[in-house]
């Protein structure tokens, strides 16, 4: 893949004319990550590279699977960073595409269906978004006529709830990218006035690398990998969610996720019949 390809600097520039900057803590970085100060590209392009070429997931210490074999999830370190993480590698995807995967990662089509995949999810909204020809603004101010999905970054308000604590608030820039073996979005924790603390929300924060990736064969999809890690905010401790304890929970949690998604992508029941129709409806184009 060309160098051309991990060039997100639209992406830094965007978030620039925005007020925005990534908030990224660099101790939860994973060793393949640290250096220079972190940027879009750089996140992008050591992700990319490192999800591909290394053993990502060797010092994974908890692990469920699907009897069907559906889905296998698994929680852990990455190497050399001390944050633990979820992977969730579904194989049944059914009539997941391209285009499916696009209405999923960085449409408003992905919040008409979320509630059938993330029983923590409470609402959510693209707030901003950024295009690789330079606009950047409020999502009602940007055409994004005749644009690709690999062309346009988007931020969103995520919020969810977790049983026994307040409400929590993920701000991030969502980037796409894709080639002819895998569809990626990545997902990089954001900051700003633009988008000031939530009121009845603690603002958490998501870790890097977190990512969702449809890996293909031509046409044909063969398997769909989720890593996320987050840090839960407010009075919540970062040790937390580095402990045995919550590795315990999310991979509890992970399990009952990967059981929703294989159901929506292969069509199962009414939210799964609901975003076929969506991911249909408007082929590759963003809306």
């Amino acid at each position: 893949m060309s160098a051309d390809a991990f060039d997100f600097r639209w992406v830094d520039d965007g978030l620039g004319r925005l007020g925005l900057a990534l908030d990224v803590d660099p101790r939860d970085l994973p060793s393949a990550l640290r250096g220079a100060a972190p940027t879009v590209t750089r996140l992008m392009r050591g992700t990319l590279a490192m999800i591909d070429d290394a053993p990502l997931w060797a010092s994974a210490t908890k692990r469920a699977s699907a009897p069907s074999g559906a889905w296998e999830a698994s929680v852990g370190r990455l190497d050399g960073g001390p944050a633990v993480y979820e992977r969730t590698v579904l194989r049944a995807t059914g009539r997941l595409d391209r285009a499916g995967f696009a209405k999923f990662a960085i449409d408003d089509a992905m919040l008409d269906v979320a509630r059938a995949w993330d029983e923590t999810f409470v609402e959510g909204a693209f707030t901003h978004v950024l295009t690789r020809d330079g606009r950047s603004g409020r999502v009602d101010d940007v055409p994004l006529t005749n644009l690709a999905v690999g062309d346009v970054a988007k931020v969103m308000r995520w919020i969810f709830a977790v049983p026994g604590m307040a409400r929590r608030e993920l701000v991030s820039v969502y980037v796409p990218q894709d080639d002819a073996r895998a569809s990626t979005c990545c997902y990089f924790p954001v900051r700003g006035p633009s988008v000031p603390a939530p009121v009845r929300a603690v603002r958490a924060r998501l870790r890097v690398p977190c990512l969702d990736r449809v890996l293909f064969d031509g046409a044909r999809c063969t398997a769909m990998e989720h890593f996320a890690s987050a840090d839960l905010g407010g009075w919540m401790p970062s040790a937390f969610t580095r402990s045995g304890l919550y590795a315990r929970a999310f991979l509890s949690a992970a399990k009952v996720e990967a059981d929703h998604l294989e159901a929506l992508f292969s069509g199962a029941g009414r939210e799964g019949e609901a975003f076929a129709r969506i991911a249909r409806r408007d082929g590759t184009r963003v809306t």
